[in-house]
């Protein structure tokens, strides 16, 4: 689906559907993910209604000067699994960064990699996928006129 505004969106939407990972980072403001990643997520719906990150698995890293930051990763999970990715774990930690939580952001990629050679598959986000596919399917149906990219890329992959 082409966006009909053209910025710095399109292409990172493009990568972002070329590649099996992809690992969502965020510095902490006022409890939250950045207003620059909430931008784009919201330019990036057609990923929520169309499920496009099926297949794909998302791993997070949140970091803040010193306040909560274990939030963020809760909400790039739900964001991951609401566009269809299985997420592989989170890393967050205050800054100055240290050693051991390195050796964990490590651990993350590890087990990022892993996950996509492997085609893991975790049972819980599979559920939660399969009912949000049920549950637009039926949107996506009803509202065909003025979703037609929509309802056209879910007559592509044959859900329709």
């Amino acid at each position: 689906m082409d966006c009909p505004i053209k910025d710095d969106a399109s292409p990172l939407i493009k990568k972002m559907l070329e590649n099996d990972g992809i690992i969502f980072a965020s510095p902490v403001y006022i409890d939250h993910i950045t207003g620059y990643l909430k931008m784009f997520f919201d330019r990036s719906t057609h990923f929520i209604h169309c499920l496009r990150l099926l297949g794909k698995y998302t791993a997070a890293v949140a970091t803040s000067g010193g306040g909560p930051h274990e939030m963020v990763l809760d909400y790039l999970k739900y964001f991951s699994i609401i566009c269809a990715a299985q997420y592989v774990d989170g890393v967050s930690t205050n800054v100055p960064v240290k050693e051991e939580v390195m050796k964990k952001a490590e651990n993350l990629g590890e087990n990022l990699f892993e996950a996509i050679k492997n085609r893991k598959e975790f049972t819980d986000q599979m559920k939660e996928i399969q009912s949000r596919k049920i549950f637009f399917k039926k949107i996506i149906e009803a509202h065909k006129e003025e979703w037609s990219g929509e309802y056209n890329h879910w007559k592509e992959v044959g859900w329709l």
